[in-house]
């Protein structure tokens, strides 16, 4: 038995796959297992993982066809022997006393899962998240003495980010709920296990570090067009799952706001007549509205109120162009009273630089009386004079 499993999906990253394989087998809590399931790469990248195993005993390769992250990372779970697990994707790398500290924590605090908090990876730059950020939840908590449950933070349960990356499982709750699994063969698996952690989960506990480097890719599936229909069906799973759990009346504004933002960011990102129609009914299912900023509420109106997509889009581009119309005036009204100004600034400058010069030739003129004084027979004759002026003070 080993401490932590850490189960990595790797499919198709050779250009980052070193990077994330040296931190965590460089990581400063040793007691870990490895398990890197090759998802049908066909890159270098079971070769890398291979040139890894043979230095680091620690390390397993389980190689499949490729069937996508949901099924790798259920086969990890089911070979995996650590008291811990621990999730990583293949092209994200961790800070070296990541684990350390996870474990700590978790240990102290006898949780089910501890959270933490990550960077946003772009172009090098380490950009922290704000996501996770439970001390303004719990301001005066000791989190290394500090537990909590989806009652104390109900919004994180349906809204915020539900990567398996970012947290550390303990296995007494896998095997206190053995119907805890990634959905398969479908893109935004990584939503319904979140749900079913924070709602089940009866210890959570937090580590307040940014431990994690999430590389942000373009071209991920969240931002893949031809995947947007399966956030539908990871909604309807999400849904499902609220009413089994009869937690529905609990969640019914998270639910509907949680709704309207799958299906809002998704429709930005798939010009789908089909998907826009599909949308639709789901907002249609939408009740409460609460939670909708003003500009969300727009959208959502522009929503129910369009027959087609593109009556959307135009509704949109609409609405877009008269706010930009709106701002360029505010901006050219601004820029006029920019340019007043400094028209004013630069007659008072001009201003000032006149008496200035004024200034200097009055300061000049008094210079050379002085110097006349100074070099006059009356001054040199008055001086012993004024020196015993001075005596007599």
């Amino acid at each position: 038995m080993v401490e932590i499993s850490v189960i990595v999906p790797v499919y198709n990253v050779s250009e980052y796959l070193a990077q994330c394989m040296d931190s965590i087998i460089n990581q400063t809590f040793e007691d870990i297992e490895i398990i890197c399931v090759n998802d049908g790469s066909t890159d270098d990248s079971l070769k890398i993982l291979e040139e890894y195993s043979e230095k680091d005993e620690r390390i397993s390769i389980i190689s499949q066809e490729n069937q996508g992250q949901g099924v790798a990372r259920n086969v990890g779970m089911k070979v995996a022997r650590g008291n811990y697990i621990f999730f990583m994707d293949s092209d994200d790398f961790i800070k070296l006393n990541a684990l350390e500290l996870l474990h700590e924590n978790a240990v102290s605090n006898n949780s089910d899962v501890v959270f933490y908090r990550f960077y946003k990876y772009v172009d090098g730059e380490e950009i922290p998240s704000p996501m996770f950020n439970f001390e303004e939840e719990f301001p005066n908590a000791d989190f290394n003495d500090f537990t909590f449950t989806y009652n104390d933070a109900k919004g994180f349960v349906l809204n915020n980010a539900f990567s398996p990356w970012s947290k550390l499982y303990s296995r007494r709750f896998f095997d206190a709920n053995p119907d805890f699994h990634f959905p398969e063969q479908i893109a935004f698996e990584d939503v319904p296990p979140h749900v079913m952690l924070m709602i089940r989960a009866s210890r959570i506990s937090f580590v307040p570090e940014f431990l994690y480097c999430y590389r942000y890719n373009e071209a991920s599936s969240v931002n893949n067009p031809e995947s947007a229909f399966d956030i539908l069906k990871i909604v309807e799973m999400v849904i499902d799952f609220i009413e089994r759990s009869n937690l529905e009346e609990e969640f019914r504004l998270d639910l509907d706001y949680f709704k309207f933002k799958r299906v809002n960011f998704h429709l930005s990102k798939t010009y789908s007549e089909d998907f826009f129609q599909k949308s639709k009914e789901l907002c249609e299912s939408i009740v409460h509205t609460d939670l909708l900023r003003d500009f969300e509420l727009e959208r959502y109106e522009f929503i129910l109120h369009s027959d087609s997509f593109a009556e959307y889009l135009h509704k949109i581009y609409t609405v877009d162009k008269a706010k930009l119309e709106n701002r360029n005036r505010k901006l050219k009204k601004d820029l006029k009273k920019v340019k007043s100004s400094n028209r004013k600034l630069k007659k008072d400058l001009l201003k000032a630089k006149n008496n200035n010069e004024k200034l200097k030739k009055d300061l000049d003129d008094a210079k050379k009386v002085n110097d006349e004084i100074m070099k006059s027979n009356s001054w040199k004759i008055t001086k012993p004079f004024r020196k015993g002026g001075k005596l007599f003070k």
